[in-house]
């Protein structure tokens, strides 16, 4: 019986083991995932904000080679 009862915690113990981990991995994911959406969102604001200053810079380098 002694056998029995160690042969049940272990297995209660590795299912729980493999449930926290489980748990860590998807909220892991989750935070990874999370960070990339944001970081492309930037990347997409901080084209627009570029594509909004690219009419000026031309300008700018036009007039700086001289062929207005």
């Amino acid at each position: 019986m002694d056998q029995l009862v160690k042969a049940a915690l272990a297995f209660f113990a590795t299912i729980t083991a493999m449930i926290i981990f489980l748990a860590i991995n998807f909220w892991w994911l989750l935070f990874l995932h999370l960070i990339i959406k944001e970081v492309f969102s930037y990347n997409k604001l901080a084209d627009r904000f570029f594509h909004a200053l690219n009419p000026l810079c031309q300008a700018v380098q036009s007039r700086s080679f001289g062929d207005f």
